[in-house]
């Protein structure tokens, strides 16, 4: 099924990491983003696993070019378990760093930084070809 539903664990992350660069030294500001962000990606996770449940396989091509020549995402079974189960462990990191890292740390983009590791490794499990595999983890690394 065609859905723009695999591009979501991506742009949320993506899109709040721009926002928290903007709160640079508010820090608790950065940190109630970070949270939302990883919060509705989570969510948007658990969603895609029901949709993927009912529908098998949902496609993205971006741009409506095909599969060589344009950029595919796509969720199938063990992509949504993966994009899910990173959302788990992304929150769980997020909780820990709170407690953990000092200040100056926090003040050094440490929130866009996770926001931008969560859309690297988001967008490695959800591509449609190695290719962009590739270009993911050399990217967002």
């Amino acid at each position: 099924m065609h859905s723009n539903l695999p591009v979501i664990p991506i742009f949320i992350p993506l899109l709040f990491a721009a926002i928290t660069i903007l709160f640079r030294r508010r820090i608790g500001m950065q940190r109630l983003l970070t949270f939302l962000a990883t919060a509705l990606t989570l969510g948007f996770s658990i969603f895609n696993l029901f949709k993927v449940e009912k529908h098998k396989v949902l496609i993205l091509e971006m741009g409506n070019w095909a599969s060589p020549f344009g950029i595919t995402l796509t969720l199938d079974g063990l992509n949504s378990i993966l994009v899910t189960t990173s959302g788990i462990v992304f929150l769980a990191t997020l909780f820990y760093s709170y407690k953990t890292i000092d200040k100056i740390r926090e003040l050094s983009f440490f929130y866009p930084g996770f926001l931008l590791i969560m859309v690297g490794i988001n967008g490695a499990f959800t591509t449609g070809d190695i290719f962009l595999t590739y270009l993911y983890s050399m990217k967002f690394y």
